[in-house]
């Protein structure tokens, strides 16, 4: 008999999927450095659910006021990822390898991605790992892109 699992559906508690009732072991992704948008409610989530127990690991663009900030909230952000916006191929297949392992060894349960660029990634890194990824929109305007009187998501939905 199966009921319903972490993300509420029936048939989602497989013993597989790496949930337990203990702490869950989390890594929060704000493809950012500055202290704007959606920096100040990331590391409040993170610091919370930390004091709520909860494993946390923060990754964020080094070198900038979110690296300071998390650092002062005892959430040093992860090493090894730089999350940086380009273009160049060989960042983010650095950055996809690093999240995938980052996820694997350190056996994270949940990645929480705050910014496009980060779930972009975490889609990618966490394709066929038992981890699960969420999604949060820090902003008022619709996700959904409108064409020619049809709705469609521009990324893959979230599965929390």
């Amino acid at each position: 008999m199966s009921g319903p699992g972490p993300a509420g559906r029936a048939g989602d508690d497989h013993p597989d999927r790496g949930w337990s009732r203990g702490p869950l072991h989390l890594l929060h992704t704000v493809a950012n450095r500055w202290w704007t948008g959606s920096a100040d409610p990331a590391l409040d989530l993170a610091r919370a659910l930390r004091d709520r127990g909860h494993r946390v690991r923060f990754a964020c663009i080094r070198g900038d006021a979110l690296e300071a900030r998390a650092t002062a909230a005892m959430l040093r952000p992860v090493d090894g990822l730089s999350l940086e916006r380009t273009a160049r191929p060989w960042i983010l297949i650095h950055d996809v390898r690093a999240l995938r392992r980052l996820a694997r060894d350190d056996r994270i349960q949940v990645v929480h991605a705050h910014l496009t660029h980060d779930h972009w990634l975490a889609t990618v890194a966490l394709r066929g790992l038992s981890c699960r990824l969420v999604r949060t929109v820090h902003h008022r305007r619709p996700v959904a892109l409108q064409r020619r009187g049809q709705r469609r998501q521009p990324l893959r939905r979230p599965q929390l």
